[in-house]
């Protein structure tokens, strides 16, 4: 059974180029190091895989897994799938490194694009910026519905938001996505389907400050290495009545701060800069 079959579509509508999975792929194989042989890489594409087949469930793949982990070697495997993996009994030396989700090790919900089109967007200064907050996207998940409920009559927020998922995005959605992002001082990235979203990836692609609401599942990457508490917002949905009053009380002083540590962690959202993280991650677990 062919493991790494190719998808025929763009997803997210910023993609223009590989995912994930591929990218990693491709990166792994031309790394070079003493340890590597000591290091099993589960070369599955998980979500182009689920994406073909229309399938979770998959004899084969599961007997391939257990075969590839059967050593008690240490075995890793990346997976963008929202659901992760699929495999019961998952094998105790299996590390899954986690496109947007929380297990074992969540990494951000990102892909490729060549063209680097939001990170080309023009940076509008904080004090012409006129959108306190903005969120552009599709109702994926209650927690979205909850902030549209919640924050829809306030002045300072511009929301728009459509009901239904598709999975091509029209040209004129991307552009108002650009257009209110770009003029807003902090955008939403709540989660949808799966814990995390793209939105997270593309905002600090675009150089504004990130509000990422979750519901109890915090599936922000990185954890060691960032403090979040320094770049941009974490909120609980219980707690979305309150965002208002947080973000008007944020001084300019303290926003320019706050993207100066964004620039700086800015690397580790980049395709090269999260596989250098599992490559160094996976080597730390390896000589524990």
């Amino acid at each position: 059974m062919n493991f790494q079959p190719k998808l025929n579509f763009t997803y997210p509508p910023f993609q223009k180029g590989r995912f994930f999975e591929e990218y990693f792929f491709d990166y792994w194989n031309k790394q070079q190091f003493s340890l590597k042989e000591k290091i099993t890489y589960l070369d599955v594409f998980w979500c182009n895989l689920f994406h073909t087949t229309g399938k979770t469930q998959i004899p084969e793949l599961t007997s391939h897994v257990q075969q590839q982990c059967s050593d008690n070697k240490l075995v890793f495997t990346i997976c963008q799938w929202d659901d992760n993996i699929c495999i019961q009994n998952k094998p105790k030396n299996l590390i899954v490194y986690s496109i947007g989700t929380s297990y074992d090790v969540p990494l951000p919900l990102i892909v490729e694009d060549i063209t680097s089109r939001l990170e080309c967007v023009p940076r509008i200064p904080f004090i012409q910026k006129n959108i306190l907050c903005s969120f552009v996207g599709t109702n994926t998940h209650s927690v979205r519905n909850i902030i549209c409920q919640t924050l829809n009559n306030n002045p300072d927020f511009s929301l728009h938001m459509k009901q239904n998922w598709e999975l091509q995005v029209n040209e004129n959605l991307m552009d108002l996505f650009i257009s209110i992002t770009q003029k807003s001082k902090f955008a939403l990235a709540p989660r949808g389907y799966g814990t995390s979203s793209f939105r997270f990836f593309e905002i600090i692609q675009m150089g504004v400050i990130p509000v990422y609401v979750h519901d109890g599942d915090n599936a922000l990457p990185f954890k060691d290495i960032i403090d979040y508490d320094k770049c941009c917002i974490v909120i609980h949905i219980n707690d979305i009545s309150k965002l208002p009053s947080i973000l008007q009380n944020i001084s300019h002083e303290t926003y320019k701060n706050m993207l100066h540590e964004l620039e700086k962690i800015s690397v580790w959202f980049t395709m090269e800069g999260t596989c250098e993280y599992i490559k160094r991650d996976i080597i730390r677990r390896l000589l524990a």
